[in-house]
């Protein structure tokens, strides 16, 4: 089973079938409209939706989405060896990048002396009141994957060389630039009011410009993208939605839901956090 857990909103899938695989909507709620987004209003809604899908005993992943988690670029120091040499450098980095601190936040990435790697940092209370109830229905938590990583893991095969890969959550943008095998850029960023594809466009032409590349004229979509979006627009930028609309319902269960959680082989980015109950 896959729990999928965004900004204001919780859906629980059950993925079946060992090649040929099926996704089935279990239960899906939504915080009500109004009430800010928090962990103890997604507890309760958690609680609420496992009671109701009766999913007493099954093991089951977690994808996370904005703004539960954070990911950055980690490009390793020279003539690294050890695992601390590549915490401490990831550390330093979300010191640099956010200003509040590493409390309250745990961290993982696929760790990679040669290469730049992806790190992720998912809210901790979140992540402990998921465990908790998890154990009130006996439950098996396999491990916790950033929905970003997630669908990379899962289209990476289907991506085109000269396409950026993109994730929308709500009113955030997160996406991964990569040439080849290569990672260049992992990024998110708040969404202006009613953005269009010209807005769209300015953003990731400034984004081409600070990592010295050329502007994409494609980009590859995943999750709620505005239908205005889709296909190619007057600022000739094309935009593709990779998930299929007609499963809408279920788009937090992956196609392959064991490669994405980093179980994948090839270019899968094996990011995945333990879960302690």
């Amino acid at each position: 089973m896959v729990i999928g857990i965004g900004a204001r909103s919780v859906a629980l899938v059950h993925v079946h079938g060992r090649w040929r695989r099926r996704a089935q909507l279990l239960a899906q709620g939504a915080l009500p409209v109004g009430q800010p987004a928090s962990v103890a209003g997604l507890d309760l809604l958690l609680g609420r939706l496992l009671a109701q899908a009766r999913c007493e005993g099954m093991p089951a992943r977690v994808v996370v989405g904005e703004p539960w988690v954070r990911h950055w670029l980690v490009k390793p120091p020279l003539n690294a060896t050890r695992l601390s040499e590549l915490k401490l450098t990831a550390a330093s980095r979300f010191d640099a990048l956010y200003a509040d601190g590493r409390n309250g936040w745990l961290m993982e990435a696929d760790w990679q002396t040669a290469n730049a790697f992806v790190a992720a940092a998912l809210w901790q209370p979140l992540m402990e009141a998921v465990a908790q109830r998890a154990q009130q229905h006996r439950m098996v938590l396999l491990n916790v994957l950033p929905h970003l990583i997630a669908c990379w893991n899962r289209w990476r095969e289907e991506l085109r060389p000269s396409a950026w890969f993109g994730v929308i959550h709500g009113d955030h943008l997160c996406w991964l630039v990569a040439q080849g095998k290569t990672l260049l850029a992992v990024r998110s960023l708040q969404l202006p009011a009613a953005a269009n594809q010209t807005v769209l466009r300015r953003l990731l032409t400034t984004e081409a410009l600070r990592l010295a590349i050329p502007a994409p004229t494609e980009l590859q979509l995943c999750g709620n993208v505005p239908a205005h979006w889709s296909g190619a627009g007057s600022s000739g930028l094309i935009c593709q939605w990779l998930d299929d609309p007609s499963r809408s319902a279920v788009r937090w269960a992956v196609s392959k839901p064991a490669e994405a959680a980093g179980d994948g082989e090839g270019d899968a980015l094996p990011l995945a956090m333990a879960v302690a109950a």
